[in-house]
Formats: C-alpha cells, sequence, structure tokens
C-alpha cells in the first residue's frame, strides 16, 4: 500500500514539473507580452498583471530548475549556499506574486468605492511605489532564512533545520503575512467590490458603452484571478495546517501517505502561477483579440485602440463621473467604472 502512494506522489509530481511548470512559464510569458503593449499600458491593472506574469514566472523557473534535479538519479544536491540562495528567493518570489494580486485588487476596489479619487488613487506611479514596497517587505521578512536554512542528507534543503524562540517567531511572522493575510484581504476585497458592483445603479451614455464594457471585462479577470488564488492555494494550507495541529507516529504508511497529500496539494499550488493566462482567455474578448494580434504580427486596429484609449480616459478623469442635474440631488452618474494587481 505504501509503494502505491510513493508511486502516485512520483507521478504527480512528475506531472507539476514537467507539465505545468514549463506550459506556465510559457502562457505567463505571453500574458506579459500582451499586457505590456502599447495601448493597453494605459490601465494600472494591466500593469499589476504584466507585474504578476513576471512574479509567478520566477516562481515557476525555481521549482522547473530544482525540481528537475531530484529525478536525476544518485544525484547530490548542492551546498548550503545554494540551499540558502534557492529558499530566500522561493519565498520571496512567492510571497511578492501573492501580494501583487492583493494590491492590484486593492487598486480595483478604491477605483469602484471612491471612484471620486481616481486620479490620486489608481495611478501608475502609484502601480509603481507598491511594487517596490512589495518586493523591499518581501526581502526583508524572509532575509532571515539566509541564516537558518541548510542542506540536510536525505530530505535536501531545510527552512528550519533546529527549533528555538526565534525560529518560532519568524516562523509565526511569515505564517501571518502569507499567506493568512493575503487570503483574508483578498476575501475581503473581492467581496466589498462584487456588492460596490451589484449595488450600483450607474447610468452609461451610448459613447461609453464600448469603454464599459471594456472595463468589465477587466474586472471579472480580476475577480477570477483572486477567487483563483484562493482556491488554489487553500487545500496546500488546510494540510499545512492539520499536520501542525495532528502528530502521528512515523511508520512507512503514514510516511507515504503524507507525501501522496503534499505533492497532491503542492499541484493545484504550482497550478496558481500558470493559470492566469487561460483566465484571461475565458473572461476577456480583448485580450484574445490581443493576442491574436501579437501571435499573428498583426498591428491593433485603429478603432480598437481607440476604444481603449476612451476607456482609460473615461476611468482616469474625474469629471466623469459628476453631479447629474437633472436627476434627484445626491444621484451620481458614473460614466464608467476606473480601471485601476495576483495573479
Amino acid at each position: 500500500m505504501s509503494y502505491w502512494y510513493f508511486r502516485a506522489a512520483w507521478n504527480i509530481g512528475l506531472f507539476t514539473r514537467f507539465g505545468i511548470l514549463p506550459s506556465g512559464l510559457v502562457t505567463n510569458t505571453l500574458s506579459f507580452l500582451v499586457m505590456t503593449m502599447r495601448h493597453n499600458r494605459r490601465s494600472t491593472t494591466s500593469v499589476y498583471m504584466s507585474v504578476l506574469a513576471v512574479g509567478d514566472n520566477m516562481v515557476l523557473s525555481l521549482n522547473l530548475i530544482t525540481g528537475s534535479f531530484q529525478y536525476i538519479p544518485s544525484f547530490t544536491f548542492l551546498s548550503d549556499p545554494f540551499c540558502k540562495f534557492f529558499v530566500v528567493c522561493y519565498n520571496v518570489t512567492t510571497t511578492f506574486s501573492a501580494y501583487t494580486i492583493v494590491f492590484m485588487t486593492y487598486d480595483k476596489f478604491c477605483a469602484i468605492i471612491f471612484p471620486h479619487r481616481t486620479n490620486e488613487l489608481c495611478t501608475k506611479k502609484r502601480v509603481f511605489k507598491f511594487t517596490c514596497l512589495n518586493m523591499a517587505t518581501a526581502l526583508l521578512l524572509n532575509s532571515p532564512l539566509i541564516f537558518t536554512s541548510e542542506t540536510r542528507p536525505n530530505i535536501w534543503c531545510v527552512r528550519y533545520p533546529f527549533v528555538n524562540w526565534y525560529i518560532k517567531l519568524h516562523s509565526a511572522l511569515c505564517t501571518i503575512y502569507y499567506p493568512v493575510l493575503p487570503f483574508l484581504v483578498l476575501l475581503f476585497f473581492n467581496f466589498s467590490i462584487i456588492r460596490a458592483l451589484y449595488k450600483r445603479k450607474s447610468v452609461v451614455t451610448k459613447q461609453s458603452q464600448r469603454a464599459k464594457a471594456q472595463e468589465k471585462q477587466l474586472t471579472v479577470m480580476l475577480l477570477l484571478v483572486s477567487f483563483m488564488f484562493i482556491l488554489l492555494l487553500l487545500p496546500f494550507e488546510i494540510r499545512a495546517i492539520v499536520q501542525y495541529l495532528f502528530t502521528h507516529e512515523s511508520t512507512p504508511l503514514y510516511e507515504a501517505k503524507k507525501t501522496f497529500i503534499l505533492f497532491a496539494t503542492l499541484c493545484p499550488q504550482m497550478l496558481n502561477y500558470a493559470i492566469n493566462f487561460y483566465l484571461y482567455l475565458l473572461a476577456g474578448s480583448k485580450f484574445r483579440k490581443d493576442l491574436k494580434a501579437l501571435v499573428c504580427c498583426n498591428k491593433v486596429s485603429t478603432s480598437t485602440e481607440r476604444a481603449t484609449s476612451s476607456s482609460q480616459g473615461t476611468s482616469a478623469s474625474t469629471s466623469d463621473v459628476r453631479l447629474s442635474s437633472t436627476e434627484t440631488e445626491g444621484q451620481i452618474t458614473a460614466i464608467s467604472e476606473p480601471r485601476g494587481n495576483q495573479v
């Protein structure tokens, strides 16, 4: 029975390492190229999505390189310096990727909840500041792993090879900062966005209908990325919590089951860094058109660029949100929902 669990874990690992990871690198690169097209760079959400593609590719690259070594027979892993380098880089990139989704969702949250402050809250300058802050915080939080991680025989690379009060404190801080805090914050932002959109009754002019449709597509893409991040991360975190709270006598069968569950929950976690491209294809007709133009080396039509420019202009201008003199006092006519992150 234990052999079956080990064999299943091995096959899941092969699928993850050589199926999900390489394809994710290709699709994230395509997402980055589409989001950095000239007419898309006007949107802060597109900028966040391009940053997310880079962060996801860093995570996938580290896993692909180091994970491939484990399938080489009789391979002895590299020295402690490489172990420390890998542990720090992996934790920094996963944290950075998660909080890129958080900041992207926050950007959209501000655009919908505070439409009059769009010019102030949803700018590319703030995207740059939040991205730098995100990377600096991830580096600062995970830098102590340089001193704690080391290689161990038959285990490969361990973050915390020993336990003391400092290790417990740092482990707790890292766990709270990622993944607990992003999980809770994304739930709050997503439900707040959905609730605000459900309650909002905006009057859309004929001239802004196309811009409104593009903004709606971006909103749906963002929500899909956020919710998929939560959904795919949840099994891995449940496994970690259960393993921490409940102990069991170590037996060959128990270790086999433990390994199988680890790989079975690691697979959707890695899928989280490779699935955004397909979510964009599913939710965004404009993304599909831009991808077709990119792959076929066609120039985006003038009408498309004009519509995108109109979308970004209306979403970035507070003058598009004004009090209607012909309606009841206090009614807001929102010509478009400004588009301000995951994934």
